[in-house]
């Protein structure tokens, strides 16, 4: 067996650290920090008022290569940080970035980000990364550093593959989900490199020079959207904006992330990226981590000599620090541990196991974009002889690239792939080329030495592609980039867009004998093709991780559609990229120093935008991929929400095989003068999966703040009163639909649906001075596996917050997700929801999920329903929940005609007893279906529910008034029903009331008029009234909806 001293020392360490820490809580076991059932702000309070001024400050600096101090004596552990975002790196040593040569730590690499984008399907960014983030959760990983957001200004930035392409749009949609994903593990997502680290040549020492216009709507908004998502973990940059390092950047930190986002995570310096005491305690960084390395390969150990350690220490105690500041530091620190390794959960992850290589192969193949086909893919039944030829088709990829080089437990190659598929076909391989070979990483070699032996000379390697390719078949192609130096790799940029290793002159040669060529080209960027007219078919292909041979499989042999768009554009030529010229890249140098001035001289005109205004003729557009099969998008149909635009079209496989289409939209905006304007740009999208001969509606929402601009005078967001025309299509080359709205913000007002999209049973509440607003997914019950919910100040303009829970953050739920019922308690939000239509026998019925945040995400508080039984014939579902004027908890339930009234403990993890020792009272009242509500005004009770069959005309809602919780509940009156001018089956309310005001107001859902399908329901608003006598008068439902109020 082989050993480490340094491994065997550290584990000690740590052996006697544990000790430590168990005797200090023995002796803390009535701390309020160590109780997980305890809202989060208090654990945090509560933990900072034990620990000395000394221990603060060592949580603000490293204690090794990968993690930072906890409080020993307080039983805190340390806060530990894994390289990301495709998989987790093998262990190293205590200050070294070599592997520690551990036998357990080879993990499941999955696709680079760049192919996650090309798959244009949020709901695989979430699966990516749950499962990535559960791979985390088993390594005892607390931060995974990733998702890289940056925008591809250049397409010859190193990074460019670890990131999601060239739109912001595209960027943000895809990131949130995977954001959603890792931390429902427990495992912060630190999304980076915040901001404009746009090229990793100079990139300690590039100045970006940008406006504010470009910084806004282009650059910082995926990092927008991630803080949106509730990231909890933010990692400055490299790279100096306003003269000033990113990491020590007062405007970047302080006043954008934390002051007007609200951001309330950790910022953690990238490795080596803080170089002034005084610079970084002014900026607004939180952790130093990294400080005296490169990022990549310097190793230094002199943690207390970091800038935010003993110098932090001694400006605190002489006073030219502030103990507030380093407060603020430490509760954000201490709330990414109460987030992590000490949230109250006893999920402890999976590691390589079949699910997690099930979806890494998904991914891979979803993401693969068919660039081009003469009908030769997929590989024919009748093909007998195939010649793989390229470096690439045996070569590793997981190793090597930056801080994104891995260690996995197997790696499929495209040639193994290839075999594997093709049992009855002979397949030969031949190099072709030779280019990086075999690669050394971190002390992590890559398993393809053998194959990438070589003693022939280039010359002899081309004679022999070329006397086997006359004979093949078909020739598979298989090259493209790798991550040796000044290719896709972190701290080196590409030098140019040309293959390397003479692939171009290869290929061409190979083309002039054998027509029947397919190009696979792997690179995470853009690259040139001279020989694209000569080849069979092209497919961009990715680095694709541990399952890369069988997803690329997959797809050549058929198995898998293609499905795949591109995230960013093909050029034709260097020359005509947005970045051309010194002063935009690489910038310019200055004469005293070795700093890189770079000018965003092309403002907001990034990757298509560009190459649309300036008319250039590109390769391949963004957005583009081709299919095995055809598809038809249909005219679209435009209305008006209270949100912004719903575009409705027809979508028809008109082919013979199974495929997915991604529906795009841009937008086109009115002119003003002097104001620079994109021809178009992307709004919205969805993918949507099709049977031969099958057509499906397909649904997308445009929200106003979608049309609007940052405005540089007032700093905001502006809406231009005119013409916006919506194109719609399948890649930005093709729209082949056109729509105009007309927007006016004189008379641009809330309307009925108050937002758009199939949402029934709405629970609105007011917290502060916004409303939030949970309805369930009106969809069949098996489609029902997650929740969303949306948010107003206004009730005009709404925010959607998107799957705040989901069946798979609820493990005993397999779907009918209904109902939600949502209370605020001790700063914590609870959640109460249905799911599983339970029937007798069944698991199922009404579950509790809690979050730090009204807009989630939830996480399940009890691993089991609430309330699993049927009782007095009452199924489990359609919760509200409220507080009594005494301070107890109340809730009532229930389907079938029944409605019981249980009372809940303090901290909602089970029922209490009523005085009579009954759990379980039942109040329904005459003609009582479902949904019960509780409104207590001027003392009195008003019960709520709903009558009827919900998919038909004659659900309404109904009320009784009461003196008392229990009731006696006499039915007063309808409130509520159809109208056949309006909509019909209005039911399946709440109430809320603005306190500015005192005005009240009905959310609830109907059907629109000519509704076929019992799940097309939508949510309106609607003012409610009392009359003198208290009774509610009938509700008038209308299309119009109602003015702006605040709450």
């Amino acid at each position: 067996m082989k050993y480490h001293f340094k491994a065997v020392v550290v584990s000690l360490i740590l052996c006697l650290g544990s000790i430590i820490c168990a005797q200090g809580i023995a002796h803390a076991t009535d701390s309020k920090y160590l109780d997980y059932s305890a809202p989060l702000e208090e654990r945090i309070e509560d933990a900072l008022s034990r620990m000395t001024l000394e221990e603060k400050v060592k949580m603000v600096h490293a204690q090794s290569k990968f993690s930072s101090a906890g409080v020993p004596r307080l039983g805190i552990p340390e806060l530990w940080c894994t390289d990301g975002p495709h998989g987790i790196r093998p262990e190293v040593f205590w200050d070294e970035w070599n592997s520690a040569e551990w036998t357990n730590d080879s993990c499941t690499a999955f696709p680079a980000l760049s192919c996650l984008a090309a798959t244009w399907r949020p709901e695989l960014a979430r699966e990516y990364g749950r499962a990535i983030g559960e791979e985390a959760r088993y390594r005892r990983k607390d931060i995974l550093l990733g998702p890289g957001v940056n925008m591809m200004r250049t397409p010859l930035n190193g990074r460019s593959f670890e990131y999601m392409g060239e739109d912001p749009f595209l960027t943000s949609t895809m990131v949130v989900p995977y954001i959603q994903g890792v931390q429902s593990n427990n495992v912060a997502a630190c999304v980076k490199h915040f901001a404009l680290n746009n090229n990793e040549d100079n990139r300690y020492t590039t100045n970006v020079h940008v406006g504010e216009r470009a910084l806004h709507e282009i650059y910082l908004k995926p990092f927008k959207a991630a803080v949106d998502g509730g990231a909890w973990a933010i990692m400055p940059a490299y790279n100096l904006f306003e003269n000033r390092n990113c990491c020590e950047n007062p405007r970047l930190l302080k006043d954008i992330l934390k002051q007007q986002w609200g951001f309330d995570g950790v910022a953690v310096s990238d490795w080596g990226g803080v170089h002034n005491t005084d610079a970084v305690l002014e900026g607004g960084l939180d952790l130093e981590m990294g400080t005296g390395t490169d990022g990549v390969s310097v190793n230094m150990n002199a943690y207390d000599s970091y800038y935010m350690a003993n110098p932090y220490l001694e400006r605190l105690r002489d006073g030219r620090e502030s103990v507030d500041d380093l407060n603020d530091r430490v509760r954000r620190i201490l709330r990414t541990i109460f987030r992590t390794s000490m949230a109250p959960s006893n999920w402890k992850g999976r590691f390589t196991c079949p699910e997690h290589y099930a979806t890494a192969r998904k991914i891979g193949s979803e993401g693969i974009v068919l660039l081009k086909n003469n009908g030769i893919l997929p590989l024919k039944q009748d093909i007998r002889k195939i010649l793989v030829v390229g470096e690439n088709a045996v070569k590793m990829m997981t190793v090597g690239g930056g801080s994104a080089s891995l260690k996995v437990q197997h790696e499929v190659t495209p040639l193994a792939g290839l075999k594997s598929a093709l049992h009855d076909v002979v397949v030969d391989w031949e190099r072709g080329y030779i280019g990086a070979g075999s690669t050394v990483f971190d002390n992590v070699k890559s398993q393809d030495f053998e194959m990438l032996a070589e003693e022939r000379t280039p010359e002899q390697l081309k004679t022999d592609v070329l006397a086997k390719a006359k004979d093949a078949d078909v020739v598979i192609f298989i090259g493209g980039l790798n991550h040796s130096l000044c290719q896709d790799t972190e701290n080196s940029d590409r030098k140019t867009l040309q293959l390397p290793y003479g692939q171009d002159e290869l290929i061409s040669a190979i083309a002039d004998i054998n027509p029947n060529l397919i190009v696979v080209n792997i690179s995470g960027t853009p690259v040139l093709m001279p020989w694209a007219d000569k080849v069979a078919a092209i497919v961009q292909d990715w680095y694709l991780g541990s399952e890369a041979g069988n997803s690329l499989a997959d797809v050549l042999t058929g198995k898998v559609n293609p499905s795949g768009k591109l995230p960013f554009t093909f050029p034709k030529r260097i020359e005509d990229l947005p970045t051309n010229g010194e002063r935009r890249y690489p910038g310019i140098r200055r004469a005293d120093s070795d700093i890189y001035d770079i000018y965003y001289d092309e403002d907001i005109l990034i990757g298509y935008r560009w190459y649309d205004y300036n008319g250039l003729p590109v390769l391949f557009p963004f957005g583009y991929g081709l299919s095995y099969t055809d598809f038809n998008i249909g005219k679209p149909v435009v209305t008006r929400t209270g949100i912004g635009y719903n575009l409705k079209m027809d979508v028809s496989n008109i082919g013979s095989t199974s495929g997915a289409e991604t529906v795009q939209v841009y937008v086109s905006a009115p002119k003003l003068k002097g104001l620079l304007r994109e021809k178009k740009k992307l709004v919205g999208f969805s993918k949507v999966d099709l049977a031969p001969g099958e057509t499906r509606s397909v649904s997308v929402d445009i929200p106003f703040s979608s049309l609007a601009y940052y405005d540089e005078e007032t700093a905001s967001e502006r809406i231009l009163d005119g013409k916006y025309v919506f194109s719609v299509g399948s890649s930005s080359a093709d729209l082949p639909h056109k729509v105009a709205v007309k927007y006016d913000s004189a008379t641009d007002i809330g309307g009925n649906p108050c937002f758009p999209g199939w949402y029934a049973d709405p629970e609105g509440i007011v917290y502060g001075d916004t409303v939030f607003v949970y309805p369930t997914r009106s969809l069949p019950f098996k489609e029902q596996t997650a929740m969303d919910c949306f948010s107003t100040t206004d009730l005009i303009h709404w925010t959607k917050h998107e799957n705040i829970i989901s069946t798979e953050d609820v493990k005993w739920a397999w779907g009918a997700m209904w109902a939600p019922a949502v209370l605020e308690k001790d700063g914590k939000y609870y959640l109460f929801f249905g799911a599983n239509d339970v029937h007798e026998g069944e698991i199922g019925g009404i579950g509790v999920a809690v979050s730090d945040k009204p807009a989630g995400p939830f996480k399940d508080l009890l691993g089991r329903p609430l309330i699993n039984e049927i009782v007095n014939g009452a199924q489990p579902i359609d919760q509200f929940v409220f507080k009594d004027k005494d301070g107890s908890y109340y809730m009532y339930y229930g389907g079938w005609g029944h409605c019981n009234m249980v009372r809940l403990a303090d901290d909602f993890k089970s029922l209490v007893p009523f005085p009579d020792g009954s759990l379980y009272k039942e109040v329904t009242p005459k003609d009582y279906t479902e949904g019960p509500f509780m409104l207590v005004k001027d003392g009195k009770y008003y019960f709520m529910w709903s009558e009827g069959d919900w998919t038909k005309d004659d659900y309404r809602v109904a009320y009784a008034i009461a003196n008392s919780p229990f009731g006696p509940f006499e039915r007063v009156g309808t409130i509520l029903e159809s109208d056949p001018e309006i909509g019909t089956g209005a039911g399946h309310h709440s109430v809320i009331r603005s306190g500015e005001t005192g005005k009240y107001y009905i959310v609830y859902h109907r059907h629109p008029l000519g509704a076929t399908d019992g799940n097309d329901r939508v949510t309106c608003v609607d003012e409610l009234h009392f009359d003198s006598n208290g009774r509610i008068r009938p509700v008038k439902m209308t299309f119009t909806g109602v003015p702006a109020t605040k709450f």
